[in-house]
């Protein structure tokens, strides 16, 4: 059995996130194509669903880049002041 440190498993769980939420969007897309009866409000579910997921999905990849500029040393922080414009 192989020991994996504590990156590697990050990684292998980001990686199975991103296939389980890409074979959601891939089946939904499924039954949204041309030939497949539906009703026109099952479709808008469907739709929302595909939408919500591939934001979901998208988030995913942007925190694994994210991770890999850390790994690398190039992550760069920037803080600013806001003004809340309270009173």
């Amino acid at each position: 059995m192989i020991k994996l440190n504590t990156k590697a498993r990050i990684a292998l769980s980001q990686i199975d996130l991103l296939a389980s939420v890409m074979n959601s969007i891939l089946r939904l897309t499924e039954l949204l194509r041309p030939g497949v009866s539906q009703s026109a409000e099952k479709n808008h579910r469907h739709l929302e669903t595909v939408y919500s997921t591939s934001k979901h999905l998208l988030n995913l990849i942007k925190d694994i880049l994210k991770l890999s500029m850390v790994e690398s040393g190039r992550f760069e922080t920037e803080i600013k002041a806001h003004c809340l414009g309270v009173g």
